[in-house]
């Protein structure tokens, strides 16, 4: 799989964690624990995935080339 596959990837889980988040928001109250920890451990995934993914991308990197300021 491809940087850019992931990539995608990982911006429909960010779509994904926005949209429960807001219908978690939008929906009555008292909160289903069920929706919230959903929405959370997608969250949590997608935070993972991202590390990852930019651990990946940074380790091809040269150091040399990397301007820090």
């Amino acid at each position: 799989m491809s940087a850019l596959q992931r990539a995608i990837g990982i911006g429909l889980l960010y779509l994904l964690t926005i949209g429960t988040g807001i219908w978690l928001s939008n929906s009555g109250r008292p909160l289903s624990t069920l929706f919230i920890t959903v929405h959370k451990l997608i969250a949590l995934a997608t935070v993972v995935l991202t590390s990852m993914l930019f651990w990946r991308l940074l380790k091809h990197v040269q150091t040399n080339v990397l301007l820090l300021g």
